[in-house]
C-alpha cells in the first residue's frame, strides 16, 4: 500500500503515489461541474492507506464532501485538506514529508 496526495482544480487532477522508494504521478483531465472525474480519482486511491487533498480553491473540499457521501471507506483515509496554488514537484514533496514522513526520490510520470 502507498500513501497519496491529490491536487486538483476544476479542470485537472494530479495524483501522486508515494511508496518507500519513489513518487509516481498521474494526471487526470476534469470537466468543470461534472463529478464523474471524482469517480476516476477515487478509483486511483484504492491502494492508498492515507490521502491528502490539496487545491487552490474549493475543489479539494468539494472532492472530500463528494467522497464522504459516495465512498465513506475512502473518506476515512483522507488525513488532510489544504490550500496549494500549484502542484509543482517540490511543493508536493514537502507535503509528503510533512504528512507521511516520506523521503522523495526520482519522479516516474505516468498518464
Amino acid at each position: 500500500m502507498s500513501v497519496s496526495i491529490v491536487w486538483l482544480d476544476p479542470f485537472l487532477a494530479k495524483i501522486f503515489h508515494f511508496s518507500d522508494d519513489r513518487m509516481e504521478r498521474m494526471v487526470i483531465p476534469l470537466e468543470f461541474g461534472n463529478p464523474s472525474g471524482f469517480d476516476l480519482i477515487v478509483s486511483h486511491l484504492a491502494n492508498s492507506k492515507q490521502v491528502v487533498v490539496l487545491s487552490p480553491g474549493n475543489s479539494g473540499p468539494d472532492l472530500i464532501a463528494w467522497v464522504k457521501s459516495n465512498f465513506p471507506d475512502v473518506s476515512r483515509r483522507i488525513v488532510g485538506c489544504e490550500t496549494l496554488p500549484t502542484a509543482d514537484n517540490v511543493a508536493i514533496a514537502e507535503y509528503a514529508v510533512r504528512f507521511f514522513r516520506k523521503p522523495v526520490k526520482p519522479v516516474k510520470a505516468s498518464g
